[in-house]
């Protein structure tokens, strides 16, 4: 992509989070990338603005806004930290078919990403992060404020690491995993898809897929159905 192209981006999701991220986009713009943003989308939003820009209705209301812009590429990122409704909310939007609307990835300024770094469209990659080298972080991830990704580890899509937490090397999180705020995955540690590490926990061994561990070492404490929303009762 030109470096000088103008990136026109939609926010899906009008919440905390993508408070958040309209403040990461600032500090973009003062670094010098051209960012337009063109509003939020938001299903249960009924207000006209939100953080200085329109919100314009819900993601069925995305193909008026694409039918106007139908000459210029327009980007989306959802800003939503539940994994399996950030994943239904991409399904959504992919049902549209627009061909003028792409997910776009975001690095703040102040991250740290080696080159041999492979990160997935739709990503958030939030200041002060680390992802040190020959990583690959997969499609709409969030990689939070403070957290550290070592070598050789794997992100699968729809994973979410909160703030402050280390993950170690050689370690593969499985699809839409949540690792609470402070938490430690050690070295070579295998996370299930769509599982829990509670906030402050610390992972020593393997974690299966569907389950919530918490606690230092990581013990299972809940079992969830494949279908079941994430519990993030723990993390409020």
């Amino acid at each position: 992509m030109d470096e000088g192209a103008i990136i026109r981006l939609v926010i899906v999701c009008a919440g905390g989070r993508a408070s958040e991220i309209a403040s990461y986009l600032r500090d973009l713009q003062i670094a010098g990338q051209k960012i337009v943003v063109l509003g939020y989308v938001d299903d249960h939003r009924f207000d006209t603005t939100f953080e200085g820009a329109p919100i314009l209705g819900g993601v069925g209301q995305l193909g008026e806004l694409l039918d106007r812009h139908q000459d210029q590429q327009v980007h989306y990122l959802t800003a939503i930290s539940d994994n399996r409704a950030r994943a239904d909310l991409v399904r959504r939007i992919d049902e549209l078919g627009a061909s003028n609307l792409k997910p776009w990835t975001l690095c703040h300024p102040t991250a740290i990403v080696g080159q041999s770094v492979e990160v997935g469209i739709g990503t958030c990659i939030a200041p002060s992060a680390v992802i040190t080298a020959h990583a690959t972080i997969g499609e709409h991830c969030m990689v939070n404020v403070m957290s550290s990704i070592s070598h050789d580890t794997v992100l699968e899509s729809f994973v979410n690491v909160n703030a402050g937490v280390s993950v170690g090397a050689h370690v593969t999180l499985g699809q839409g995993s949540f690792v609470g705020p402070g938490a430690t995955v050690t070295n070579d540690i295998q996370v299930g898809e769509w599982s829990v590490i509670g906030a402050g926990a610390v992972a020593t061994d393997d974690v299966p897929s569907h389950v919530t561990v918490a606690g230092a070492p990581a013990r299972i404490v809940q079992r969830h159905g494949r279908g079941m929303r994430q519990s993030l009762l723990m993390f409020k």
